[in-house]
């Protein structure tokens, strides 16, 4: 069947083979033009809802009678239906075959009319030029359809930004057509619907052709559809981060003008705005971040350029450049290989690691003496990015080293023993060694690409944390040196690494009368 036929209104739903007798026809799926007891016999017309197609249904009642064609024709005439020449040669079969039976009507119902269907226009068709793999739907291709059998569906999985180049084409449109009337069986037309058009609105950066049937980007960056107007903005902007925009992911800059919400997954090619806060989320820029607060243990936050924000409470964050807070950070991982600027910032409980310098209002609290803060400055102590991950795999070697020296014993120190075990014994324990050997190989080399990786952070090291007030529970460790303050200093200081003595010095830290801290 081709698409046009698919159109066209529907005739015969139901077998008319199933009907025997007038008590049969089903109401439902047809009408009932007429039905005439006479001469022994019933006629019965009967049509379609949609009045393509008129049934002829004979019941004989009195086969003395038979049937003849032209009383059939005079009643098709009082029911105002002329039969197509097709209908006449069926009746004439059907007269005739009563004849040969003896009275006897066949068990179906006779085609004795047919009309013309409507055929409805065809509506008209968006083919989107941007990628539109698991569009949920034609009008806005960015929201992604889930497959709800599947085993797991991640509803935070909603839009996906679609990003076009300047001059791009975004969508042509074939326009509708329209559609082809019929006519029933009576004569009378059979209106059909013309196919419905598409429309869309050209927003900021779309022009469109002077039919409206092709638009094309006049900026790169992303496209937006929203009450079929489509926009093309450098900036994606979103009002909050939840179940109705989804997680996002952006080659550009992205705005978020409240908060991303508990489990959702922010990531950028350049820059992260939050005008809220970050709950239990997931943010990962190219560039920088911005929020008013990074919130919960789930909370992790990554950039390669500065982050800034008032508060963190609970969070992980780790950034390529410098770090600067404005309020607190409570119980958290801060890790930069840059400097953290939080002069007028309260850090209590967790850790910060970093290359410094650090400007901090205060360490530690006067009211919660069971907190526990440190400060490192020292590259070596990094574990953000790869390095995460070579500092893992050292461990993880460093672990498996420690097992098979276990298992052998004094032999991992002196081999020579080997000579002295039964021979059913030395092949495992050569084997053993064998190991030993490799795995301290390979932790030998990712020991050295590490150092590589962090070599050029030395450059960078400005070993000095300045502090207005410090408190008991606070450890500083600069360069691998440590101190511990287990009283309250409540002045402002500069605790910098002699890098002569290799001794760590406090030292009053004050411009004209005041802390200047930055």
């Amino acid at each position: 069947m081709s698409d046009k036929d698919s159109k066209a209104s529907p005739s015969v739903t139901f077998d008319v083979s199933k009907i025997h007798a007038f008590s049969e026809i089903p109401l439902g799926h047809f009408s009932v033009i007429q039905t005439k007891v006479a001469s022994g016999k019933r006629l019965t017309a009967f049509m379609t809802k949609d009045r393509v197609k008129a049934f002829l249904l004979v019941d004989i009642v009195d086969k003395a009678f038979g049937l003849v064609e032209d009383e059939v024709i005079k009643f098709l005439a009082g029911c105002k239906i002329s039969p197509s020449d097709e209908g006449r040669e069926r009746l004439n079969d059907l007269v005739h075959t009563i004849s040969k039976s003896g009275g006897t009507a066949p068990n179906a119902p006779i085609v004795i009319a047919e009309g013309t269907p409507p055929i409805d226009g065809e509506d008209a068709k968006v083919a989107w030029k941007v990628e539109i793999a698991g569009a949920a739907s034609d009008d806005d291709p960015s929201r992604i359809k889930h497959d709800e059998s599947a085993a797991k569906v991640d509803h935070r999985e909603v839009r996906k930004a679609i990003t076009v180049n300047a001059g791009d084409m975004i969508l042509s449109i074939t326009p509708p057509t329209l559609g082809q009337s019929g006519r029933d069986i009576f004569g009378k037309i059979l209106p059909a619907k013309d196919g419905r058009a598409k429309d869309f609105d050209c927003g900021e950066g779309v022009r469109t052709n002077e039919h409206r049937t092709e638009f094309f980007a006049l900026e790169t960056g992303h496209v937006a559809i929203e009450n079929q107007r489509i926009t093309v903005s450098p900036v994606l902007k979103v009002p909050a981060v939840d179940f109705n925009s989804g997680n996002i992911e952006y080659k550009g800059r992205v705005e978020v003008a409240k908060d991303v919400n508990e489990g959702f997954k922010v990531t950028a090619g350049a820059e992260i705005a939050i005008g809220g806060d970050v709950k239990d989320a997931t943010l990962k820029a190219g560039k920088t971040i911005s929020a008013q607060a990074f919130l919960g243990k789930q909370c992790k936050v990554e950039a390669e350029g500065d982050i800034r924000v008032a508060r963190i409470v609970n969070a992980t964050v780790h950034g390529k450049s410098r770090l600067t807070v404005m309020r607190e950070i409570l119980n958290s991982s801060i890790q930069v290989t840059g400097g953290i600027n939080a002069p007028e910032a309260s850090f209590v409980g967790g850790e910060i690691i970093c290359l410094g310098p650090v400007y901090i209002g205060t360490v530690g609290s006067h009211t919660d003496t069971a907190a526990s803060q440190r400060i490192v400055i020292d590259p070596a102590a990094l574990t953000i990015g790869d390095l995460a991950e070579l500092t893992e795999k050292i461990k993880r070697f460093g672990e498996q080293l420690e097992k098979i020296k276990a298992g052998l014993g004094p032999i991992a120190e002196q081999r020579t023993l080997v000579n002295r075990l039964p021979s059913e014994k030395k092949g495992m324990v050569t084997k053993l060694i064998d190991n030993l050997d490799i795995i301290g190989m390979h932790k030998a080399m990712a020991e050295k690409e590490l150092k590589e990786k962090t070599e050029p952070f030395n450059e960078k090291v400005k070993a000095t944390v300045f502090v207005k007030q410090i408190y008991p529970g606070t450890k500083i460790t600069l360069m691998g040196v440590s101190k511990i303050f287990n009283e309250a200093i409540p002045a402002p200081m500069a605790i910098a690494l002699d890098r002569a003595t290799k001794a760590i010095k406090i030292t009053p830290w004050l411009k004209k009368g005041e802390a200047d801290l930055g």
